[in-house]
């Protein structure tokens, strides 16, 4: 099955430094009939925060793992009609000035849960290691700003 990214949409209204505001992202999918894609189907993101910085706190969404480059992956929570939601502030605070990309991974999956190299693609690339191994590197679609 096809499933196509509609819309990612990154709120950072409440990313201020000094503060523990939540960064929220959405990710919708759909698949080649338009339809909202609810079921066999995953997103995370590797969001270009050093864990050094602070480990990742989640309101929406979990934690994945920190990627080879000392970012936060999260795993996206479906939260109805194809739309796919994290939101994560540090543990700490946000640091001031800090541009972080999000690189968005879009993960299919067949009737039993399994996965293999030609269900899962990053927008743009990952440095988590099922991307690494096939020689992507962390390249961000979409960024927020601590300000």
């Amino acid at each position: 099955k096809l499933h196509f990214v509609t819309d990612i949409a990154v709120d950072e209204a409440a990313v201020i430094a000094g503060t523990t505001g939540d960064v929220r992202l959405n990710v919708t999918l759909r698949n080649a009939a338009g339809e909202p894609v609810v079921a066999q189907a995953g997103v995370r993101a590797e969001i270009g925060y050093p864990a050094s910085d602070g480990a990742a706190v989640y309101s929406v969404g979990a934690s994945d793992s920190t990627s080879p480059d000392g970012y936060w992956v999260a795993s996206l929570e479906h939260v109805g009609d194809g739309v796919y939601k994290a939101s994560v502030h540090p543990a700490t605070i946000w640091l001031n000035g800090r541009l972080f990309g999000i690189a968005v991974m879009v993960e299919t999956v067949d009737g039993t849960g399994a996965s293999e190299t030609s269900r899962r693609f990053p927008l743009f690339g990952s440095s988590d290691p099922l991307y690494a191994a096939l020689e992507y590197t962390f390249d961000p679609i979409v960024f927020a700003n601590t300000s």
